[in-house]
């Protein structure tokens, strides 16, 4: 025969249930706290790295583990293809949010000066990309401008951003390039989560 619970029993397992789920939010809460300093620090510059490093210290070992998480998270979701030589500045920023709360600072270093090999070779290849791109398209663009200058009457420049045919093989180029540093750019994040988590 089944076991008859009690109504003690019973209300026990509830309140069980009601704590666990006082630690699930202050885990969120915490979470979102680490998202909201990272926010400041990435966004706002209001908070340096000296703070977040006193944010995560001034917790126990658990709440410091649930700030990372959430100061992470933000991180990484910044940590994106570079757009031009600029974009080595918020790079710079990410790695020194990552620095501000791991123990290991060497290795985050390390880590960093390898993805930014990564994405100076990319910008390289980008550039020697769209560099022979319009080389192969200049002679099309020369005879496209013979041909609307005769029928014109007036001379005609053709500016190779301008022309469809240009713009769609760009694009097309450009995305097969994009998607490979993608690649290699999910496999450092996956590298850094494993330095947190």
């Amino acid at each position: 025969m089944g076991e008859i619970k009690s109504a003690l029993e019973l209300a026990l397992e509830r309140t069980n249930n009601v704590q666990s789920d006082k630690k699930l939010i202050e885990k969120n809460n915490t979470i979102d706290e680490g998202r909201k300093a990272a926010f400041e620090f990435m966004e706002k510059n209001s908070i340096k790295e000296d703070s977040l490093e006193k944010i995560i210290k001034g917790n126990n070992k658990e709440k410091q583990q649930w700030l990372k998480e959430g100061i992470s998270k933000v991180l990484i979701s910044n940590l994106k293809l570079p757009e031009d030589e600029s974009s080595f500045e918020k790079i710079n920023k990410i790695r020194d949010g990552f620095s501000a709360i791991l123990e290991d600072k060497k290795d985050i270093v390390y880590l960093f000066s390898q993805i930014e090999q990564v994405f100076k070779q990319y910008l390289q290849h980008k550039n020697s990309v769209i560099e022979s791109l319009n080389n192969n398209f200049e002679q099309k663009l020369k005879e496209k401008e013979e041909v609307l200058s005769k029928q014109l009457g007036a001379k005609v420049t053709l500016k190779p951003e301008n022309d469809p045919e240009y713009k769609e093989y760009l694009h097309k180029v450009t995305n097969q390039l994009d998607q490979q540093y993608r690649e290699v750019l999910v496999k450092i994040k996956s590298e850094i989560e494993k330095r947190i988590l």
